[in-house]
């Protein structure tokens, strides 16, 4: 607990230490006050040597003859404090908050209707009398302890007070607190009801404790209270300054230094901090531009304003070049996780409360994982409950909790993101997309990258291009791969497609591809297998990888489909999902830019959005 006793020791040091001097005074005060005679047992005795009741002193009412009941000096002898809901007089007496400019004086010296309080004239009709509010002089002290003078007035009104300052200062060594703006004070010797306004008066060697308005502070060379001490305040200049909001950047490392130290980035800045910026890893500067070291100003404001960041790389592999290839997953090798960092495995919890391995996926962003909207549905077609769902990045083993995955990374999912005109098994699966939300980004590492996405139609695949794509789907054995397998198949347009189904399938009415696919397959029949549905399939060109389709589905388990990302509306529905997540990265969360973009007014957030997109909630 703070002592009371050290805030005084550490006062007068401050004053020592700005040269001033405190001389040993001594009690004669308090002895003479200790002298009072007992002529009213358990009342208070007036200094006209009238009893009044303990509880009639300074409760806003006269009630000795020579008003000392409610004078400033009494209500301080005495430590009154003023509860809750009570208005405090300006010489310190208590009276019913409801007191205050209710256009009647209620305070013995007319304070609770004062004009710089109310903002109107005070009524007609002042206190006939009015107490002595001024802490006494050396001489008034010895008045404390006997009776008045007879020469002396019993009632003696001073003259109203001026209207910023307090009605009277006993002396040249009280204090007035100050009207810096932005602070507040508080006596330091009270327990409660401390707080202190501009221009209330404190006695000598007082210490009243400061404190800035957020968000301002006090320099650090400064002490967190002052000292009255012979009518000035110790030290005199304790001005807030005003601090920088925080710059805080999901893709940015920042260090913060403030006269050669490191400080925090993250609270209130101090005026004089520089700030450093680099890109986090996986990161690059946004345009290309360099990231400039930043400096907050002492009006409260960051040299360089506009909010720097950076943007994630895309289909880069930091590694050396991937080792051969053999056709097929069913039929293929271990796949090396650091040549695919963007694949993603999709899990569901069952009724059992175990993960179980159901679907693949890409990472596009950060945190937007790319997969077929049928893996985002159940068997009877119901939507998948998002907290049901997690994603495991940097995966080589299918399992979501086996230990040798070193480098993994398991996020869980806040919503899913399914095309409006998607079409289930009825309809062929057409537009078969959606994407995954996570509940927060990824670290990106050379394990964990996203891939990228041709948003502008640069580039264009050619019949028998061959392109890569990986999973944990059946093998040859009709099992599921424990570990992440690879293949390498040729693109065939979808022309292309049906002629070669016409020739190998056994049912013509299976013979059906949607105008959203193209396909991919080997004449000996080898293929993608069931479980690596939502893979992506990828192209590198100009040293990148890009994700150009999605595995879909099957023909009599011969020709696999691949949803086409360069189709015209699976290219508005990505560009509008990536449009919007890149602007959340340094403004509003992704959810609000969903709930203002993308859903219909009058439906909820189970209804159509205006760009075709049904979003599930949590």
């Amino acid at each position: 607990m703070f002592c009371r006793s050290n805030i005084l020791f550490a006062a007068v040091s401050l004053l020592l230490v700005q040269g001033f001097s405190i001389a040993a005074s001594s009690n004669s005060t308090y002895e003479r006050g200790k002298r009072q005679a007992s002529r009213c047992p358990g009342k208070f005795e007036c200094k006209n040597s009238q009893c009044v009741k303990q509880f009639d002193i300074c409760d806003g009412t006269v009630n000795c003859g020579d008003g000392s009941d409610e004078w400033q000096a009494t209500c301080i002898k005495h430590n009154i404090k003023c509860p809750k809901n009570s208005f405090q007089c300006a010489y310190g007496g208590c009276v019913d908050q409801t007191a205050r400019c209710n256009r009647r004086f209620d305070c013995a010296d007319g304070s609770d209707e004062d004009e710089a309080l109310c903002g109107t004239a005070p009524p007609a009709g002042r206190p006939t009398l009015r107490p002595v509010l001024a802490q006494p002089t050396a001489t008034q002290a010895t008045e404390l302890a006997l009776p008045p003078p007879a020469s002396r007035p019993t009632a003696q009104p001073p003259p109203p007070p001026p209207p910023a300052r307090p009605p009277l200062v006993a002396s040249n060594k009280d204090c007035i607190v100050p009207s810096f703006p932005n602070i507040e004070y508080s006596l330091a010797t009270c327990e409660n009801n401390c707080r202190l306004k501009p221009n209330d008066v404190v006695n000598d060697v007082a210490v009243v404790n400061i404190r800035c308005k957020e968000p301002f502070i006090l320099p650090d060379s400064k002490p967190e209270y002052i000292v009255c001490f012979n009518g000035k305040w110790a030290p005199e200049n304790h001005a807030c300054v005003q601090t920088c909001n925080p710059l805080i950047s999901s893709t940015l490392n920042s260090v913060c230094t403030l006269r050669g130290e490191e400080v925090s980035c993250t609270e209130r800045i101090k005026p004089g901090t520089k700030m450093h910026h680099v890109c986090k890893p996986g990161y690059t500067p946004r345009g290309g531009l360099p990231l400039l070291d930043n400096e907050c100003l002492d009006n409260g404001a960051w040299l360089y304003p506009s909010r720097q960041s950076c943007t994630y790389s895309c289909g880069i592999i930091q590694s050396e070049t991937e080792p051969s290839n053999v056709p097929l997953i069913t039929h293929g090798e271990d796949a090396n996780i650091l040549y695919h960092p963007w694949n993603a495995g999709l899990y569901a919890r069952g009724d059992s409360n175990r993960y179980e391995h159901i679907c693949g996926g890409t990472l596009i962003t950060p945190y937007l994982i790319l997969t077929a909207a049928h893996c985002l549905h159940r068997k009877n077609g119901a939507m998948r409950q998002p907290q049901r769902l997690r994603i495991g990045l940097a995966k080589y083993h299918r399992a979501i909790d086996d230990p040798r995955d070193s480098d993994v990374q398991l996020m869980d999912v806040e919503r899913i993101i399914v095309s409006e005109i998607y079409e289930g098994i009825d309809f062929h699966y057409n537009y078969d997309l959606g994407v995954i939300e996570l509940t927060t980004s990824v670290t990106l590492s050379r394990f964990v990258m996203p891939a990228c996405i041709d948003t502008n139609g640069r580039f264009k695949l050619k019949s028998q291009h061959f392109f890569t794509v990986v999973g944990w789907g059946l093998t040859e054995n009709n099992l599921p791969s424990p570990t992440l397998q690879k293949a390498r198949l040729p693109y065939y347009t979808q022309s292309e497609c049906k002629d070669k189904l016409a020739q190998i399938v056994q049912n013509p009415q299976s013979n059906v591809i949607s105008k959203d696919k193209f396909c991919a397959f080997y004449t000996n029949g080898t293929n993608v297998q069931q479980g690596d549905s939502g893979e992506g399939i990828t192209f590198e060109f100009d040293g990148k990888h890009y994700v150009f389709g999605v595995v879909s589905t099957q023909v009599e388990r011969k020709v696999s489909t691949f949803t086409d990302l360069s189709n015209p509306l699976h290219k508005r529905f990505i560009n509008e999902v990536l449009k919007f997540a890149l602007e959340s990265l340094e403004s509003e969360s992704f959810e609000g830019i969903l709930s203002r973009m993308f859903f219909s007014k009058g439906r909820g957030k189970e209804g159509i959005s205006k760009c075709g997109i049904n979003v599930r909630e949590h």
